[in-house]
């Protein structure tokens, strides 16, 4: 080894995968299914099997690309707030990421059949007024 040996400071090395970053979508849909259990064993299992219609149908719509992470990950919030007791839940914070998902996946077909059945059963749970 040698101390007294200078590296230039003009060349750097980066390398790189290349490629778009592939995200793990089975990761983040496991995610969303556990905490949709616990909206099941908190003694909302109708709510529940909605909400893992709507995370089936994200998690399928190819033609919505990349995107289905941001949406999982913003169903995978409203589900862990749909199993907080009522006192703590945070309505108007799901009522805004509802609205922010329903205005985003309304092209998406199959996504939106769901978010129609979704949205009453959402504002009932939340003690929200539909339509919203």
């Amino acid at each position: 080894m040698k101390l007294h040996e200078q590296h230039d400071p003009r060349s750097i090395n980066v390398h790189t995968g290349g490629g778009p970053a592939l995200i793990n979508l089975g990761t983040i849909y496991g995610h969303v299914q556990q905490v949709i259990g616990d909206v099941t064993g908190a003694g909302y299992g109708e709510f529940a099997a909605l909400l893992q219609q709507l995370a089936d149908a994200i998690n399928k719509a190819e033609e919505l690309g990349d995107e289905r992470k941001a949406y999982l990950e913003q169903l995978e919030f409203i589900a862990k707030e749909a199993a907080e007791p009522a006192e703590k839940r945070q309505a108007s914070v799901v009522k805004g990421l509802f609205m922010g998902l329903r205005a985003r996946l309304e092209d998406a077909a199959h996504v939106a059949e769901v978010m129609i059945l979704v949205g009453p059963a959402l504002a009932h749970h939340f003690g929200l007024t539909w339509p919203f």
